[in-house]
């Protein structure tokens, strides 16, 4: 386990990129949870802290492709987002 902010640190509803070992990261808050994801997309490497997120959704900026974050698949294409596992600890957040 690495902690890699302090939920405070996230603002509620936007992405907030960390370092996670060798991997580039995103996390989010969405009120109930925190999700973790890696930071480019699995289809052509996009960066997605440039992509569009709206209810749970987020939104490839190169090709469009949308992702449901709650269940990291691309809509109507193959492929799926790797995810970590968050531990939150008081103010503290940990990937694993």
């Amino acid at each position: 386990m690495q902690l890699v902010c302090l939920r405070s640190q996230i603002p509620s509803g936007t992405l907030y990129p960390v370092q996670y070992q060798d991997e580039k990261v995103l996390l989010l808050d969405d009120g109930e949870t925190i999700r973790a994801f890696h930071r480019h997309c699995p289809h052509q490497n996009a960066d997605l802290i440039h992509g569009h997120l709206q209810d749970g959704q987020l939104t490839c900026p190169m090709h469009r492709i949308t992702f449901n974050l709650r269940q990291p698949n691309s809509e109507g294409y193959p492929w799926k987002m790797k995810c970590f596992d968050v531990v939150v600890e008081g103010d503290e957040v940990y990937l694993k």
